[in-house]
């Protein structure tokens, strides 16, 4: 036996709106086989629980058995322990087996006060027969916890029969009735405005169309044009449910119009409706659904042939007013509905036995569609066709149950006549009953349609799965077109209805807010019934992966009546769950809760589970009120400063000059603002006038520290004088030091926002000041005004700055530098669906590549020829859930095509694949096409997530590093082991004695402090492995110090467990490892023969005073990293302005550049000091060419120019100013 209390439902997801409820209370159903609340027969009747003798009409294996003894008067009672609660499910469902017809049964529902019982006529002999008793006069009674069931009672002697009862349930009911006049008055008081209400009287035409022996009677009065019968109810009342009005009416003249209307509470609905045929009863709905978010409504007014010029003197007749759910079945199958059902392609096996009765699901009916798939059509379908064409007026929601055995799509179509109308949706989760809404609201102008039809796994390759359907009903759209949809409301219960709700969707109804108060208002909320035990979710699934990038903060406004935490919990997807406990803080009142997700951002789940009162084991239950269940960015956290109402002299922070000097880093002050208009009208602001010092600088310290997790930007609101051009701010770390941002100032004379981004140094967790500094570096003894300073959200664009690596095709954030042609439709953005270690990246591409088109491609296309001169390494990571051949080929140039073959053979896990242009480096190729599953015309679309698309170096086997040529600069050295200017930032300088064996322009500097270890040193990662020729393994490196010195050099993070080099050398006598010329460039010579042929190595590491801690610090260059007998390209690489090979203007220049002798020249490419590529310009055949050059920041370029061929032929350097 189920346990006795609730509906359970388990991983069903089922969008809930404000019709879709869940359909019943299960109360019993005695399939556990055992009794778990205990049955007691009374006087000598024998109860038991055993199989079902007649699975006709019921299919559950377990019912209970019961025997009258003698008495005339036997029952079996079970007390639930707990309320049985009448007021919305009031409708009880109880299926009977008896062997007799012509006798009754009682079914009684009692407790410690009042009782409500009802007699029940047994209507038929031999066969289950499901009855449904309306005890909705029992709603008021609060104490019900004891049901009774008695056959044939008070009925002479006990008759000895056996009969058999099961499925005892309470659902909603279908109607409410306002009005029938059967009893001779009105159930409300009927009043006539400007005309004459007549009471009720004896119906004046009884017939097929009312039968009825008494109507209610009015009489309009003229010249009045809008006379009205009006009754008030006594109380308010809501739309949310019933709000589809059937009245009928009988008018004397047609055509006219009868105008129904519910108002109150300043609020109101209503509807006119045509009156076509006079003299007759006719019924009427009147679709009210656009109030169903009202909650006041307490008055209703009928008026007939209303708004007529001089009215009319007519005698009309209403009668039997009656509220239907907001619902129109078209099939059940639990009752004839008139639908023909046919199967197309497949089998339609009819109705039959529901095969996932159980409770805990969405559907339990006791009978369902069956529809099994001919494994050899892809698109299998059954079609049910109606009498009467389909009506989307008003109801054009439709929603339909289906449980299918593999998770896959459903199409669900309305067509006939020539019009037509579907939708699809996916089927997330298997073998479970789910509930899908379609939405044919556009479609209201298609009349003729009369065809239902439903395909599960539609278009896909054929299966021989068996799938069912039941519950096809529609409902009107909930009226919100005043509602803007926001997609961060999970649901408010209102108009924002976007929960797809699963587990714990039973025990969640839509009613009015018991208590509203400033922390919500809202008119309607979410009824939550908790049930015994721990945890009880309420489970909102989601198709996808949760993007929770921004929208990382959960909340729910919640009403509890009980202490304890709620649970919020991630889970469902690749990542393991993640969940935070939050204690409720008060009871009885409305409190808004929430959680900080943002550290799952990049994760994979698809579903936000809720549990109220959680890991309390002792828990009874309760009934919690909801609403408003949103995810949204982090809350930002409130002002730092705004100068009002602070305790500092007003001021929030204590701000004073640097070292309190306020001769040196002048003054400061809290005044009334002085410009109170733009963006702050504020009342306070700050002063601060600069001192003697160019770097005046003002100082606040955080009593409260600065948490920049959630909140990583610093706006402030400056004033400053004519001449301003910036503002520094330092947030000062008692770990890391001191991290600075200088933002310009727009405008002078007038309030501006300025925005200070921290988002890569959100981690610190110890910034204990703020220091500002207006116009660094510029002595003077300006006034400035500051104020608002206040925490956000980033708005800057984290790509703002972002210098364009050419070389990097996409990475789907920040470098995007290439075109896409063929393949671009099926590209897209999404989340990173698995961060993993080798792929941390947050955007990534997600390539659809589709069915049964082995040779269709994404195209990478650069717009003009390929330079593989250097850069000839295709890297591509790949995420798939499925492996196959990838084809990567050179094309759209004046060479013939390239290709090559590879595989992508893991799935699940960002792998990084690599192609080998480099033998074709000199051709002629603008584009790179890559087939995934190249020649392969996989039966279903496969979907490939790609990230860091970019040219890689070839392995260095030559020059590996030198600081002239950009395609060589290393410029990502790190020092380690070097005390006090460890953090120094690496530099190419000047070559300082350009003379010797080197007089290249610039080399590289390492400077050494005097607190560090014996090994300081720097190393570097390279973008290209070192690759050791077998016979002369050997790197060669240029030095300039000034003593004689031990020199390290090292290789490592070898590739595929490759060893390190180890330091080289241990032996300090070694000539060619000794430093001996102080004051000059010297060669020195490592030697690596012991290492295995063909090793490769990432990283290479430089100790310059090996041994040795200096005194004084230290400075020494490098230069000319190269391996074997190689040598790097001359110091001539870069050319003056003015070289006939490429003249160039004007130089400096501004947004354009031009080039006087571009004739030859195919295209040209920019690079930064830095030696990565900013801008490829494709020529077309032009001698003087414009080069734009806005986006580029300001500094030295290195412009070059490429033939056909894509060799290198001219070269110039330029300013960007």
């Amino acid at each position: 036996m189920r346990k006795v209390l609730l509906l359970l439902v388990s991983a069903v997801f089922i969008s809930l709106s404000a019709f879709g409820q869940a359909p019943y209370i299960l109360y019993e159903d005695f399939e556990d086989g055992g009794i778990q609340a205990a049955w007691n027969a009374v006087n000598g009747a024998t109860f038991a629980i055993v199989d079902n003798p007649d699975r006709n009409g019921n299919v559950t294996s377990k019912v209970a058995s019961v025997t009258n003894s003698a008495s005339d008067f036997n029952f079996m009672l079970v007390n639930t322990g707990s309320r049985i609660n009448l007021t919305e499910y009031n409708q009880m469902r109880i299926k009977v087996w008896s062997p007799v017809a012509g006798v009754q049964f009682l079914f009684k529902i009692e407790g410690p006060g009042p009782d409500i019982e009802r007699f029940v006529p047994i209507t038929t002999a031999n066969q289950w027969v499901e009855y449904t008793i309306d005890f909705s006069n029992g709603a008021g009674i609060t104490d019900l916890n004891t049901f009774l069931i008695s056959f044939n009672p008070f009925n002479g002697p006990g008759d000895g029969n056996t009969y058999y009862f099961d499925f005892i349930a309470a659902s909603k009911p279908n109607s409410r009735t306002w009005e029938t006049f059967e009893s001779g008055t009105a159930a409300l008081p009927w009043a006539g405005i400007n005309g004459s209400y007549n009471g009720v009287v004896d119906n004046p035409d009884v017939s097929a169309g009312n039968m009825s022996a008494k109507v209610a009677s009015y009489t309009n009065i003229a010249p009045s044009d809008f006379c009205f019968a009006l009754a008030n109810t006594g109380a308010a009342f809501s739309l949310a449910e019933y709000n589809q009005f059937k009245f009928k009416a009988w008018s004397p003249i047609a055509p006219t119009r009868v105008l129904f209307k519910i108002e109150g509470g300043g609020q109101a609905v209503e509807k006119f409706i045509d009156i076509t045929v006079a003299n007759q009863w006719v019924e009427y709905t009147a679709d009210l659904s656009g109030g169903a978010a009202y909650t006041g409504l307490t008055t209703f007014l009928i008026s007939f042939n209303p708004f007529v010029a001089g009215g009319d003197n007519n005698t009309y007749y209403f009668d039997d007013i009656v509220a239907v759910r907001a619902e129109r079945t078209y099939e059940n199958f639990e009752s004839p509905s008139g639908i023909t059902w046919n199967a197309g392609n497949g089998a339609y096996n009819g109705p039959v036995a529901n095969p996932d009765p159980a409770s805990e699901y969405y559907n339990a009916t006791a009978t369902v569609g069956s529809y099994t798939n001919n494994p050899g059509s892809d698109f299998n379908f059954v079609i049910g066709e109606l009498s009467a064409p389909i009506d989307l007026s008003t109801h054009n929601q439709f929603r339909v149950s289906i449980w299918s055995p593999t998770a896959s799509k459903v199409l669900f179509k309305l067509e006939g006549n020539g019009q037509a109308v579907e939708a699809t949706k996916n089927i997330v989760f298997d073998s479970i009953w789910v509930e899908y809404i379609f939405d044919f609201s556009s479609a209201v102008g298609l009349t003729n349609m009369n065809k239902i039809l439903i395909a599960v796994t539609p278009f896909e390759p054929g299966n021989g799965d068996t799938w069912y359907f039941d519950n096809v009903y529609a409902v009107p759209k909930a009226n919100c077109s005043n509602a803007s949809p926001d997609p961060k409301i999970i649901d408010d219960f209102d108009c924002n209805r976007n929960a797809a709700y699963g587990v714990g969707l039973a025990t969640l109804a839509l009613v009015n807010n018991p208590n509203p108060t400033p922390v919500n208002s809202s008119p309607k909320v979410g009824r939550f019934t908790d049930r015994p035990g721990a945890f009880n979710p309420l489970l909102i699934a989601y198709d996808d992966v949760l993007d929770l990038s921004t929208n990382n903060y959960i909340s729910i406004k919640l009403w509890a009546p009980r202490p304890g935490d709620i649970l919020f919990k991630l889970e469902g997807g690749a990542s393991p769950a993640a969940e935070v406990r939050v204690p409720v803080t008060a009871l009885n009142t409305w409190v808004e809760y929430g959680v900080d997700f943002s550290a799952q951002a990049g994760t994979s789940h698809k579903a936000i589970v809720l549990f109220f009162n959680a890991f309390d084991n002792t828990d009874q239950g309760g009934v919690y009120f909801i609403d408003d269940i949103k995810r949204t960015p982090l809350p930002i956290p409130p002002p730092l400063e705004q100068f009002e109402n602070g305790s500092f002299n007003g001021a929030n922070l204590d701000w004073q000059p640097f070292n309190g000097d306020q001769a040196i880093h002048g003054t400061f002050a809290r005044i009334a603002n002085p410009d109170a208009t733009g963006v702050n009208t504020t009342a306070n602001v700050g002063r601060y006038q600069k001192g003697a010092s160019p770097f005046s600088t003002l100082t606040a310290f955080l009593p409260n520290g600065l948490d920049l997790s959630s909140a990583p930007q610093l706006d402030l609101d400056v004033w400053a004088p004519a001449g301003a051009a910036n503002v520094t701010m330092q947030l000062v770390s008692a770990s890391q030091g001191n991290k600075e941002r200088t933002v310009a100032i727009p405008n002078t004379g007038q309030w501006v926002k300025l925005s200070f981004e921290y988002s890569d140094f959100a981690d610190i967790n110890d910034y204990e000041e703020v220091r500002l500094l207006f116009d660094n570096g510029v002595a003077s003894s300006a006034i400035y005004y500051f104020d608002n300073l206040a925490q956000n959200v980033s708005t800057v664009d984290p790509c703002a700055g972002t210098v364009p690596d050419l070389t990097i095709l996409d990475d789907y954030e920040c470098q995007r530098n290439i075109t896409y042609g063929a393949g671009a439709n099926r590209l897209e953005v999404v989340t990173n669906p698995a961060l993993q270690v080798a792929n941390a990246s947050l955007k990534v591409g997600k390539y659809t590549d589709p069915a049964n088109e082995p040779w269709v491609a994404l195209v990478f296309d650069n717009q003009a020829p390929i330079d593989l001169s250097t850069f000839n390494q295709f890297n591509i990571q790949v995420y798939a859930a499925q492996t196959g051949p990838m084809l990567v080929k050179l094309e759209g140039g004046t060479s013939p095509a390239r290709e090559v073959w590879t595989e992508v053979n893991v799935t699940n896990a960002w792998t990084n694949y690599v192609v080998d242009f480099s033998p074709f480096a000199g051709e002629n190729h603008r584009k790179v096409a890559v087939f995934f599953n190249g020649g392969v015309g996989q039966p279903t679309e496969d979907i490939w997530y790609i990230d860091n698309v970019k040219w890689n170096r070839a392995p260095f086997r030559g020059c590996v590093a030198t600081f002239d040529q950009p395609e060589y600069i290393v410029d990502n050295w790190r020092y380690f082991a070097n005390g006090s200017l460890e953090n120094t930032v690496f530099e190419a300088v000047a070559n300082p004695n350009p003379s010797g064996i080197n007089t290249s322009q610039n080399v590289g500097v390492f400077v050494e402090a005097t607190d560090g270890e014996i090994f300081a040193g720097m190393y570097a990662d390279l973008p290209a492995p070192v690759a050791l020729p077998v016979n002369n393994k050997k790197i060669r490196v240029k030095v300039l110090m000034d003593q004689a010195a031990l020199v390290v050099f090292k290789l490592e993070r070898g590739r595929d467990g490759a060893q390190n080099t180890g330091d080289v050398p241990m032996n300090p006598t070694t000539a060619d490892n000794n430093y001996t010329t102080p004051g000059q460039w010297q060669e020195l010579t490592f030697d690596y023969s012991f290492l295995p042929d063909n090793t490769l190595h990432d990283r290479m590491t430089i100790i310059m005073n090996f041994r040795d801690v200096p005194t004084t610090v230290k400075t020494y260059y490098f230069d000319d990293i190269t391996i074997g007998d190689n040598n790097c390209p001359g110091a001539n690489f870069i050319f003056e302005p003015v070289v006939e090979q490429l003249r160039i203007m004007p130089n400096p220049a501004n947004d354009r550049l031009t080039v006087q002798n571009a004739e030859g020249m195919e295209h040209f490419v920019i690079h930064n000091a830095y030696g990565q590529v900013v801008k490829r310009v494709p020529n077309n055949g032009q001698y003087n060419f414009n080069i734009d050059l806005a986006g580029l920041a300001n500094g030295m370029y290195v412009l070059t120019g490429y033939n056909a061929q894509g060799q290198l032929t001219a070269n110039a350097k330029f300013i960007k100013q």
